[in-house]
């Protein structure tokens, strides 16, 4: 499926899928890595078998968005499965951000539905996942050219922090709030509510300034070195776009 989605010219796959054995699976894990670098953006659920995600495949990797899953109060997700098994969100280093995951109205099939109007009720990290993989597809339209290093870094950046404050092993950055990314600049620590906003929107509508790198800040803060002044000087003469060796 990553292959055909690779084939296609996607921009996101959404891998709502977990393992229930601590197997790491190296064909899942080669598929990604050429997904990634074919400039996809990953989207994987973090499991929900409330255990350690370092032998969770796919969600053990840090370089994709992995996502964990929180009832409407916000609270780390908990649900009983058809097994009577108590379930919740897998933890660990990898896990990135949270998302709804308790209670949803979702699409079943019609052999499974006892209603017949194709809908259901499910729980899981299977049903926060997409939730931001929809983040990442609106972050996409917005900015085209954003790398999977980039629209990670946006959504991380909007996250309202959840659980102990800032980064946890069980929300992750926290549950991003769309609204706090309608900037205009595909920079995570740009906001509209920063003095300097005109300027960097302006530098970089006129492409003389692009951010850090791959990173997905734009980095205000930092001082500008001599080949970064040569390169800015270089973009406001309107000569085509440069790449420079660091």
């Amino acid at each position: 499926g990553i292959y055909y989605a690779i084939q296609e010219d996607a921009d996101i796959i959404n891998l709502s899928l977990a393992a229930t054995e601590n197997i790491l699976s190296k064909p899942l894990d080669d598929a990604i890595d050429d997904a990634l670098e074919a400039g996809i953006v990953v989207v994987a659920a973090a499991g929900n078998h409330h255990r350690s995600i370092s032998t969770v495949c796919p969600a053990h990797r840090d370089d994709i968005i992995v996502v964990a899953a929180v009832d409407e109060d916000l609270n780390n997700m908990y649900f009983y499965d058809e097994n009577d098994m108590l379930q919740s969100s897998n933890y660990g280093g990898s896990v990135d951000v949270t998302a709804p995951g308790v209670k949803l109205k979702v699409c079943i099939p019609f052999s499974k539905d006892s209603d017949g109007d194709g809908y259901g009720e499910a729980d899981g990290t299977s049903m926060a996942a997409p939730h931001i993989t929809a983040i990442a597809a609106m972050l996409k339209l917005l900015y085209p050219d954003a790398s999977p290093v980039q629209v990670e870094a946006l959504i991380k950046s909007c996250a309202k922090d959840l659980g102990d404050e800032g980064r946890d092993d069980i929300y992750g950055m926290g549950f991003p709030l769309v609204s706090h990314l309608i900037t205009g600049l595909p920079f995570g620590d740009i906001h509209e509510s920063d003095w300097f906003y005109d300027m960097v929107l302006d530098v970089y509508k006129k492409g003389c300034m692009t951010g850090k790198g791959d990173t997905g800040y734009f980095d205000s803060m930092s001082y500008l070195v001599r080949q970064d002044a040569a390169l800015l000087l270089y973009r406001m003469a309107y000569r085509k776009k440069v790449s420079v060796l660091q």
